[in-house]
């Protein structure tokens, strides 16, 4: 119990609160009714279970593995699904999507702030590294947090108009500054995925704000790079074709 923490707690609660209702007969109609469980997004879920279950069955520590399988479980399947079924209305959707819009801009823009002004966590011998609220020990946390929100934020930007998409695309921006500024090309690749299959599942009708929004991106990303220290992101980019040889064991 010793990594159990308030957000342990709060996403158990998050679990039984949404999924509660519907052990009971309305919510099993309720259930039965709703296509989205029957639809192909639940695949992804399952398919990354399944090869969290493969890891477990592999690993040379099993009572370590089963420890990082619960985690895994809590974050892939439990957490997502209750929020999945917690959605009834489109304002729900609009609540959950502004909600965490608004934590990915606020981290991605702190995160910005720490590298470009170094105080951030250390990278090499200057603290560059952005990590926004979360602290030096967890250092992922920042990029993961600003890599999902530029997905969200590119998503909203691509089925909007007016006002909003022109927030949606702000919002990109930043977020993109966000996961340059974390420093890791996990999340870098994990954005330009996400984001290329954002734009193809919008389709040819979003392609030109599609590139509106890679033309902002791009920019953000080379005026970063230009105030990041010398040589720091373009070391982090030509170190990205070396995993191949030289993997990095971490």
């Amino acid at each position: 119990f010793a990594h159990v923490t308030a957000a342990d707690l709060v996403s158990v609660v998050l679990v039984v609160v949404a999924l509660a209702p519907l052990s009971t007969a309305a919510g099993y109609r309720w259930l039965d009714r709703d296509r989205r469980l029957q639809s192909g997004l639940l695949v992804p879920i399952a398919l990354s279970l399944l090869a969290a279950t493969v890891s477990v069955l592999e690993a040379d520590d099993l009572l370590v593995g089963l420890s990082g399988y619960v985690r895994v479980v809590q974050l892939v399947l439990c957490v997502p699904l209750a929020v999945y079924v917690a959605i009834r209305r489109k304002a729900d959707l609009r609540l959950l999507l502004g909600a965490f819009i608004v934590l990915a801009v606020g981290e991605s823009a702190l995160g910005t702030a720490q590298s470009l002004t170094a105080t951030g966590a250390g990278y090499g011998s200057a603290a560059i590294r952005g990590v926004g609220t979360f602290g030096a020990y967890e250092i992922l946390a920042m990029g993961s947090v600003a890599t999902t929100g530029l997905v969200v934020a590119l998503a909203v930007a691509l089925c909007t108009h007016g006002r909003q998409r022109s927030w949606a695309l702000a919002a990109t921006v930043v977020c993109a500054a966000g996961v340059v500024s974390s420093l890791s090309r996990g999340f870098w690749l994990a954005s330009i995925v996400g984001g290329l299959v954002t734009l193809v599942a919008a389709g040819r009708r979003r392609l030109a704000s599609g590139l509106v929004v890679g033309v902002a991106v791009g920019v953000t990303v080379v005026a970063t790079g230009v105030v990041t220290p010398t040589g720091t992101l373009g070391d982090r980019l030509d170190s990205v074709t070396q995993v191949v040889s030289q993997p990095d064991q971490s």
